[in-house]
């Protein structure tokens, strides 16, 4: 019912116009419909997630990676992907940091980001370099039940270097842990080291799951 003012819808044009160009340059390919809807990514394991959080991994040489579906904005189609697809997906230009937490820690993070399994969360917790299992029929707090970190059970005394976004890492979501411990390091932003991964294998061909996220 709102009729557009022609001075910013004149203004909105020239800057898409200008960008088109950019974002559509080719980065790489992919043989899968790699999945990012608000449906997938904010209950369970996606293939996008997984590529996101391996390419967290790429970037920085963390043990292990976290990232929340709900910075997940958009899948991507089987065929060619551009810079405005990536853009699509991860649009807030948030950068990836690194931190030590012991493997209590994770499981603490974890515990906390499938509190409600089953019930849609943005903080839901992609992972990469490592897999859990969830029983939700356990009390809160003791729903994971198996953590692996690179096929090894995780070890609860142990310190490791965990790449996740700065939101997260900020205490985004309410997750607990990550606001109290300080940044080992700071990276480039997530939808450059998505695409600096993605022109890494050149073609991508995530199954759908690789079961990093399981129920048991």
């Amino acid at each position: 019912s709102i009729t557009p003012d022609k001075e910013v819808e004149a203004m909105m044009k020239k800057i898409e116009d200008e960008q088109k160009s950019a974002l559509s340059v080719k980065v790489g390919k992919t043989e899968t419909y790699l999945e990012g809807s608000r449906e997938k990514v904010r209950f369970g394991e996606t293939n996008l997630g997984n590529l996101i959080t391996d390419a967290m991994l790429n970037e920085t040489g963390a043990d292990v990676a976290l990232t929340n579906g709900g910075g997940i904005r958009s899948s991507i189609d089987k065929g060619d992907i551009t810079k405005g697809d990536i853009v699509n997906v991860l649009p807030f230009g948030n950068f990836i940091v690194t931190k030590k937490l012991t493997g209590a820690q994770i499981k603490e993070v974890l515990e906390f980001g499938v509190e409600n399994y089953g019930v849609s969360f943005g903080g839901f917790p992609h992972v990469g370099g490592m897999k859990y299992v969830v029983d939700p029929e356990q009390p809160i707090g003791k729903r994971i039940v198996s953590i692996t970190v690179n096929g090894k059970d995780i070890d609860m005394n142990k310190t490791y270097t965990v790449a996740t976004n700065d939101f997260t890492a900020a205490g985004g979501d309410d997750y607990p842990v990550f606001a109290n411990l300080p940044i080992v390091n700071e990276f480039n932003a997530l939808n450059e080291a998505l695409e600096t991964y993605i022109k890494k294998l050149g073609i991508v061909n995530y199954k759908e799951s690789e079961g990093r996220i399981t129920t048991g």
